[in-house]
Formats: structure tokens, C-alpha cells, sequence
């Protein structure tokens, strides 16, 4: 019985700790996109940009569930589809993450609406995942997400990846300089 209770309580112990590191990592990247959204909105309208405020719980969401980094998928989601889940690119990809057929079925039978914000970063940080598992670095994975394995453009998307990178770490550099102390952020490769 004594056996019973150390291995219970010992389960009990680990157990809370795991849950409680799991929510430090939601809120970190919780402060993390929301400061992004903060400075991407700054010259917006108030309508707007709470609009796009209430997309933070979804790219926080589905960017922890699939291992991604959160403002990666801000940073697509700021130069791709401009927080717009109307637009439409050049070659018919929609929505915020400017997904094409492929990813926008895999989320909609997965039962998200493509018509929302949700289903729309579903679909794109799941297709984007997809290319993380089947790739060597996160520039071959954006490469794939965003060509459709077209090698012609590698190079030029190569680049874009790069430049996503370069942006990202100099907002943390930014976030880190501004912080209090008190939440260190992690860069992720």
C-alpha cells in the first residue's frame, strides 16, 4: 500500500509539472504573437484589428499542436495573406495562409470551415507540417508548402524563408530588449 501511494504521488507530482510547463509554453507564445499582432496592426483600424486579435487563440492553437513555431506562422500569415481571410493569390491559393486544394481538403475533413479563420490556419499549419516531417531543413519545408514541390522557384522561396527568419529573430531581439525579465523567449530552429 505504502508502494501504491509514493508511485501515486510521485505520478501526481510529474504530472502537474508537465501540465504546468505545457501552459508556460502556451502563454509565452500567447505574449509572443499577440506583441506581434500588436506592432503588424499598429496603423490599422480599430475594427480591423480586433479582427485579427481573434485570430491569436487559433495561430497559438494549431502552431503548438503541430510543433511549429508561432510567429513563423504570424509571419506567413502577415506577407501571405495579410491577415485577410478573403485574399486570393496569383495562382487561386486562399485565405490567410494562402493554402491551395490540397491543404484546404485535408483541414475541411478534419471538420474545420475553410471560410474561417480557424480552418484556414488549420489547413496551413498542417500542410506546413506535413513539409517539416518530409524535409531536411525548414527552408526545403516552406519551399514545398509554397511552391508545391515546384523547383524552379526553390531559390527564390529559399530566400523568402531567410528573410521570414530574419524577421522573426529581430522581433524577438526587439521583444527581449522591451521584456521586464521575468519570460525568456526560446528561438526555435
Amino acid at each position: 500500500m505504502k508502494k501504491q501511494i509514493i508511485i501515486m504521488l510521485f505520478i501526481f507530482v510529474f504530472g502537474i509539472k508537465g501540465l504546468c510547463d505545457e501552459l508556460d509554453r502556451e502563454a509565452v507564445a500567447t505574449l509572443e504573437v499577440t506583441k506581434y499582432v500588436q506592432e503588424w496592426t499598429k496603423d490599422l483600424p480599430d475594427k480591423r484589428r480586433l479582427k485579427i486579435f481573434s485570430y491569436i487563440p487559433y495561430v497559438v492553437e494549431h502552431s503548438l499542436k503541430r510543433d511549429l513555431d508561432p510567429l513563423l506562422i504570424c509571419e506567413i500569415i502577415s506577407k501571405e495573406g495579410g491577415w485577410d481571410i478573403k485574399a486570393i493569390g496569383k495562382r487561386g491559393e486562399v485565405g490567410l495562409m494562402q493554402t491551395m486544394c490540397e491543404a484546404n481538403l485535408k483541414a475541411f475533413k478534419q471538420g474545420y470551415d475553410m471560410s474561417t479563420a480557424e480552418g484556414q490556419i488549420v489547413a496551413g499549419t498542417t500542410h506546413l507540417k506535413d513539409w517539416v516531417d518530409k524535409s531536411e531543413t525548414l527552408e526545403q519545408a516552406w519551399t514545398g508548402y509554397a511552391s508545391g514541390n515546384n523547383k524552379l522557384k526553390w531559390s527564390k522561396l529559399d530566400f523568402r524563408m531567410r528573410e521570414y527568419r530574419k524577421a522573426i529573430d529581430k522581433f524577438r531581439d526587439v521583444s527581449n530588449e522591451e521584456d521586464d525579465g521575468n519570460i525568456e523567449y526560446e528561438s526555435r530552429e
